[in-house]
């Protein structure tokens, strides 16, 4: 991660922080945007894993959506993981998953076992091509 990148996620906590702190309505709206544009790239990025055209570099971890999300929250503070940490967690790795298993061809995924398709994934489980 870029000097830039970790500046900005850092000034963006801080503001977040601020907010959840004094705001709690208006922080849980702006993390619903966020949760929203994160639930879209992470579709973003299944597409362009499933695309047989885009080059391996360019491919991005789907669970990288994830791990950002995590990332931003834990710096957020304790007010904003009480706030949304739970909701968070869930809603991204239920995307995630799901995005996993489309992309991978996976036809048996269900709600309940998300534990499991996360683990698939941090082993590296890799689709066959076909």
């Amino acid at each position: 991660m870029s000097r830039n990148t970790q500046r900005r996620e850092k000034y963006e906590a801080e503001r977040l922080q601020l907010l959840a702190a004094k705001n709690p309505e208006q922080f849980r709206r702006e993390w619903e945007r966020k949760l929203l544009a994160w639930t879209m790239e992470a579709v973003a990025r299944g597409i362009a894993a499933a695309d047989e055209s885009t080059s391996a570099e360019d491919r991005l971890p789907v669970f990288g959506v994830l791990e950002k999300a995590k990332r931003l929250l834990a710096l957020c503070g304790d007010t904003a993981k009480r706030l949304v940490g739970g909701e968070t967690r869930a809603v991204l790795e239920n995307e995630c998953c799901r995005i996993f298993t489309q992309v991978a061809g996976i036809k048996t995924y269900k709600l309940g076992n998300t534990e499991s398709n996360y683990r698939l994934m941090q082993c590296g489980y890799r689709p066959p091509r076909g």
